[in-house]
């Protein structure tokens, strides 16, 4: 068969987008690049075009999906263990006692108990916000809290990605939490 260079001469093209081309063909099924360049069987322009779209879209759709999973990973207020072996199919405890989804569990619970011996609603004065609560700011638009700190939130914005906001944003009104602004 012919090499890439070969082609790339006889198309008179650059030899990297002939390289790409080719590997695109060879995804698609329709040539083997073993022995040099050789087609698989005899295919028409318009059948070998929908066939590498096929691909490239097939492709694009699994770096997407994968781009997801990474994503739901670094967002979870869940256990990172359980999350992972069950994104490889394997069962596992709830909640695996060891990892920052646990410890904040594991906190959260905490407080929730000491309102409950307290009556009161004082632990959640220390911060007014909490994770996987649902705010918006100004110029970044809709948000999730990701993480709180005594004087900052971490925050994953829809359109912008995490952003560190000072909790002094709230007092400001640049950063509104849709569950305050609704009481």
């Amino acid at each position: 068969g012919a090499t890439v260079g070969d082609l790339a001469e006889q198309l008179d093209r650059p030899r990297r987008t002939v390289a790409r081309l080719v590997n695109d063909l060879a995804d698609a099924g329709l040539v083997d690049t073993a022995d040099g360049v050789r087609a698989i069987d005899e295919v028409g322009p318009k059948r070998a075009i929908g066939a590498v779209r096929e691909t490239l879209e097939s492709r694009e759709r699994i770096a997407e999906s994968r781009l997801a999973m990474m994503r739901a990973y670094a967002e979870t207020s869940h256990c990172r263990r359980r999350v992972l072996l069950e994104y490889f199919g394997v069962e596992a405890p709830e909640w695996c006692g060891n990892c920052d989804g646990c410890e904040r569990h594991e906190a959260h619970q905490e407080q929730e108990r000491a309102q409950q011996h307290a009556g009161t609603d004082s632990a959640s004065d220390a911060s007014p916000l909490h994770v996987d609560q649902a705010v918006h700011h100004e110029e970044f638009g809709p948000g999730t809290v990701m993480g709180v700190e005594p004087d900052r939130v971490t925050i994953f914005f829809d359109a912008e990605g995490y952003k560190v906001v000072a909790l002094s944003a709230l007092e400001t009104g640049v950063l509104t939490a849709r569950e305050l602004a609704s009481a």
